[in-house]
């Protein structure tokens, strides 16, 4: 979701971040990859918050004129029939990632409802060493 009345956006994250001098540098994230764990989203228990996050980080980087965002949605662990579905947090989580490492690759990780923090940990940690 794009934050109301937030042209700049994400050149001021990018400023009170800090991450701007590495970008000044090249330092954009190209060659990496960002695992972001969030919990399932089914039409079922969708809330009016809810978008298709690939078209909401169409519009954002739109907007801002950053790249096209490099986007994999894996759905193994809780397989969602509407893996794409994201709420407000996702979603938001996700364009600050974009904005400051324009160039990572972007990987969300949906989790069961159920899952606990812990779980999601683990989960996240194999992933991220390539296990």
């Amino acid at each position: 979701m794009i934050p109301r009345g937030a042209r700049k956006w994400p050149h001021r994250e990018r400023s009170s971040r800090g991450p701007q001098p590495l970008l000044d540098r090249g330092i954009d994230g190209r060659g990496e990859t960002v695992v972001l764990l969030d919990q399932e989203v089914t039409t079922q228990t969708a809330s009016p918050n809810v978008t298709d996050i690939r078209q909401d980080l169409a519009r954002f980087d739109g907007l801002f004129g950053l790249p096209t965002a490099r986007l994999q949605v894996v759905n193994s662990l809780a397989r969602s029939p509407s893996p794409w579905l994201a709420d407000v947090e996702e979603v938001e989580d996700t364009e600050i990632v974009h904005a400051v490492a324009p160039e990572a690759r972007l990987t969300s990780s949906s989790q069961m409802p159920d899952a606990s923090p812990a779980v999601s940990i683990a989960v996240g940690a194999v992933r991220t060493s390539g296990l």
